[in-house]
């Protein structure tokens, strides 16, 4: 959230985090090659670190994800509440 490009391999769940080309790199697992080339393109300045403020901002808002927490919540319980 802070702007700062992210470079990561395609493992887990972090590529998911990455929009590849605008807010970082994901490179195949074990690719030094690949991460040598990404960390150039970031210093390079290929990477707006305006576009992984605003991409942050967008999709990982808390009080919306808060949100989507409650709705998810109440479509598993089917609107029950009080589950004690």
């Amino acid at each position: 959230s802070c702007g700062t490009p992210v470079i990561t391999y395609d493992v887990c769940g972090s590529p998911e985090l990455v929009f590849d080309g605008v807010t970082g790199f994901v490179v195949p697992e074990g690719d030094v090659i690949g991460v040598l080339g990404a960390i150039e393109a970031v210093k390079g300045g290929k990477i707006s670190r305006d576009a992984c403020r605003e991409h942050a901002k967008i999709n990982f808002d808390k009080n919306e994800n808060y949100k989507k927490y409650i709705e998810l919540f109440k479509e598993i319980f089917n609107g029950e509440t009080d589950l004690c």
